[in-house]
């Protein structure tokens, strides 16, 4: 039996991502082992939200 889905109507994809040995080695040290992807990914969450609520206020007309 496998890990429980993260959003039950919102199915999960494994991806790769490329990092320096360096910067892995840093994320490694301060994440302990396991919690590495829900960092990352809550990291990417908080930036997406952040990009779209910025293009969400540059595309609104100016009056």
């Amino acid at each position: 039996m496998g890990r429980p889905p993260l959003k039950p109507k919102d199915p999960t994809v494994k991806t790769t991502i490329r990092l320096t040995e360096s910067l892995l080695r840093r994320v490694r040290i301060v994440f302990p082992d396991g919690e590495m992807s829900d960092f990352l990914r809550k990291c990417l969450e908080a930036e997406v939200e952040r990009r779209e609520a910025s293009a969400a206020r540059s595309s609104k007309p100016s009056p």
